[in-house]
């Protein structure tokens, strides 16, 4: 698996003051399953990315003891609607996986909040099965298309 807390360059446009950023690249190890079609290659993306945030809560979840441990979070969205309206395609697009420092911390430094976690991970359930749905839609339709027609 990868290494959710290595170092690593984060372009400046997706850094704020005040907060420590790492970076992942997530590239899918598969091409988009219908060659050439940019809808399946976004969703493809978007469905990577669901991945690495699944993997992002379940280590924020994991280490809600650990004294000093700070939640980490996925941003893409922003990155991935600016290339889409550039019109460069969503695999040139990296997540970023960063600390937000926005949750108040316990005594020991932990500022995991489990609650936050399991909603986040539900939103995150219900976005990965959505982009799933759309894929095996558009497959099914192209099925249809290429089946001999009734009677024919």
């Amino acid at each position: 698996d990868r290494d959710l807390h290595g170092p690593s360059v984060v372009p400046e446009r997706e850094k704020e003051p005040g907060v420590l950023w790492n970076a992942l690249c997530v590239k899918s190890p598969m091409p988009a399953p219908i060659y050439g079609d940019v809808q399946v290659s976004n969703l493809s993306k978007l469905m990577d990315v669901a991945q690495l945030r699944a993997k992002v809560h379940a280590a924020n979840i994991a280490n809600q003891n650990t004294p000093g441990y700070h939640a980490k979070r996925v941003a893409f969205e922003d990155s991935f609607r600016e290339a889409l309206v550039a019109g460069k395609p969503a695999d040139e697009i990296d997540p970023v996986i960063f600390e937000p420092r926005n949750t108040a911390e316990q005594p020991d430094g932990n500022d995991v909040s489990v609650d936050r976690e399991v909603l986040d991970q539900a939103e995150n359930s219900t976005l990965y099965n959505t982009y799933l749905a759309m894929i095996q839609g558009k497959k099914k339709l192209l099925t249809i298309a290429i089946s001999t027609a009734p009677g024919g």
